[in-house]
C-alpha cells in the first residue's frame, strides 16, 4: 500500500511528492489485520448502553424485565443500580473557589442533561444479542425545556440543567 504525503525535501528519503512505503497498511488492505474486536476469550461478554433521544428530560420509568429475561441476557444495569454499584464518577479538583460540579454517573438516574446520555446498559454473551436487548427496553421520558445557547443558558430565566446547583453558571 502506497500513499503520497507532502514530504520536506529536507527530510530524509523525501522531496515533496514522493511515493512512501507503508508497511503497517497492507494487513488492514488485505483482510488480514488483527483488532481487539476479532479477540474471543472465554467468558467473554459484550455491553451495549441505550442512550438518551433527549437533551433534557426527566426519566419517568424504565422497564427492563424484558431485555433481562432474553436468553443468554447476563444483566441489565440501570441509573440508580449503577449508582449504588459505583457512585459518582471523579472529575476534576475544586481549583476555582466557586466552582459548581454535578455529580456524574455512570447511567442517568433521575434525569437526563444531553442527548447521548446513557440511560441503562445489558451485558450479554454476545454484541448482537446486547444490541438487541436494547430494543426491549422500555423508557419513559418527560421532556424538559433545553437551551442550546450557552449564552442564553445563563440567562437567570433560563431553564436549569442541574437543579441541585440552582444556575447554569458553573463559576
Amino acid at each position: 500500500c502506497r500513499w503520497m504525503p507532502v514530504v520536506s525535501p529536507d527530510r530524509p528519503g523525501g522531496q515533496a511528492g514522493m511515493s512512501v512505503g507503508n508497511r503497517e497498511h497492507r494487513p488492514l488492505v488485505t483482510g488480514t489485520g488483527r483488532f481487539v474486536d476479532d479477540i474471543r476469550l472465554d467468558g467473554l461478554l459484550h455491553m451495549k448502553v441505550l442512550r438518551s433521544p433527549h437533551a433534557h428530560a426527566r426519566i419517568v420509568s424504565i422497564d427492563t424485565r424484558a431485555a433481562a429475561a432474553l436468553p443468554g441476557v447476563v444483566a441489565v444495569i440501570t441509573g440508580p443500580e449503577a449508582r449504588q454499584l459505583a457512585g459518582p464518577l471523579p472529575t476534576m479538583s475544586n481549583a476555582i473557589p466557586d466552582l459548581k460540579i454535578p455529580a456524574h454517573h455512570l447511567l442517568a438516574v433521575d434525569s437526563v442533561h444531553f442527548a447521548g446520555e446513557g440511560v441503562a446498559a445489558v451485558v450479554a454473551t454476545d454484541a448482537w444479542l446486547a444490541s438487541d436487548a436494547l430494543e426491549h427496553i422500555e423508557v419513559q421520558y418527560e421532556p424538559l425545556p433545553a437551551v442550546l445557547d450557552p449564552e442564553k443558558a445563563m440567562e437567570p430565566e433560563s431553564p436549569v440543567l442541574h437543579e441541585e446547583l440552582g444556575s447554569n453558571v458553573a463559576y
